[in-house]
């Protein structure tokens, strides 16, 4: 990864809006910057016009100093206001840029009495703009993570059965993908059974998965920081004709998706392919989330694939394609894989069989 790089494109910013400096408070944007990541580490990254500094404790001075080599380390310890205000008075930093989305309410008034000659000006979007196209680098990281979650699949789907909880479903599935090279979970495994798998984001539980069940299964793993996300669909038995219908309706709504991605095309006419169908099919009402999300250093991040999005797609960018139909009382169906746009369309790196998997 080029930290320079990237670290060089915000600082163009700040001189073009004549400021000062550039505090980022985001954890994975100061990551993306500097290759710094401490686990909850509470660090915090300035740029200003001549220079980058990564603020952080003494806990992560060796880590910092391989992470982040082209940035200058600023060790500081609770109370940390007061470090950080000692460094802005050092940098005789007079107009100060922040990360508005990123930053408490009460931390901003902390800063601000803090700093009280300080002009503190709220940015938005800033790194994130650049963090929505991948490089090849990243690619590769989420393609890593998404053949471990591929491999865990093949594995989990062969012991899934009648008599398992949910719960120690995940708890495999998790155990797998850490096995098979994971860093961590993307996020808590989605294991939803029968009547449960309706809501979107069931939470694994205690129930007992029984014959005739569909099981949702959503996962990712993490390699290096960068996610992948996927989701599959089992029966346990044989599925029924109302199962296989519904599952068959998503699955020809997310291929008309994925069939229309290209580079130019507006996220919400990708929405609205794969929505207009299911309307068709009456199950409208019944698709209940936007048909995908952006996917890097974090699970969710742009592009939004929503029917009110305004984010137009471009080479590189990584996002999912899943949508989904959600009866109450009966259960649900979704199906989501990861992509990337290339040139002409999109690389799906989600190597998964969509097969209605019955076990």
């Amino acid at each position: 990864m080029d930290y320079q790089i990237r670290t060089d494109e915000i600082r163009e910013k700040i001189i073009k809006n004549k400021l000062d400096g550039f505090l980022i408070l985001n954890e994975n944007n100061a990551r993306y910057l500097s290759g710094f990541f401490g686990e909850s580490s509470g660090s915090w990254v300035i740029l200003t016009k001549d220079d980058q500094y990564l603020l952080t404790d003494s806990r992560f001075t060796e880590q910092a100093d391989k992470q982040a080599p082209y940035y200058k380390k600023y060790i500081w310890q609770r109370p940390y206001i007061k470090y950080f205000t000692d460094l802005i008075k050092e940098l005789k930093i007079k107009k100060l840029g922040f990360e508005s989305d990123h930053i408490s309410y009460q931390v901003f008034l902390k800063i601000k009495e803090a700093t009280e000659s300080v002009e503190l000006i709220p940015k938005s979007g800033w790194v994130e703009e650049k963090r929505v196209i991948k490089s090849k680098e990243e690619i590769d990281l989420i393609t890593k993570a998404a053949d471990i979650t591929d491999k865990a699949f093949s594995i989990i789907i062969n012991e899934i059965k009648a008599g398992m909880k949910e719960r120690d479903i995940a708890n495999r599935l998790d155990f797998i993908m850490k096995d098979l090279g994971a860093d961590k979970i993307s996020f808590d495994t989605i294991i939803a059974s029968g009547v449960m798998s309706s809501m979107p984001h069931a939470t694994a539980s205690n129930k007992v998965v029984e014959d005739g069940d569909l099981v949702k299964l959503d996962f990712g793993s993490i390699v290096d920081g960068y996610h992948s996300d996927m989701t599959r669909m089992v029966v346990i038995g044989k599925s029924t004709d109302k199962q296989k219908n519904i599952f068959n309706i998503v699955l020809e709504a997310q291929m008309k998706a994925l069939n229309a991605v290209k580079p130019g095309v507006k996220c919400k006419i990708l929405d609205k392919i794969a929505r207009d169908f299911i309307t068709e099919k009456c199950y409208g009402e019944n698709f209940l989330h936007g048909l995908g999300h952006g996917v890097g250093l974090d699970i969710h991040e742009s592009p939004a694939l929503t029917k009110n999005s305004e984010d137009i797609l471009e080479k590189g960018m990584v996002f999912t394609i899943e949508p989904g139909i959600y009866i109450k009382n009966f259960g649900g169906v979704r199906i989501e894989d990861l992509l990337f746009v290339t040139d002409d369309g999109c690389e799906i790196v989600s190597k998964t069989e969509k097969t209605f998997y019955e076990v």
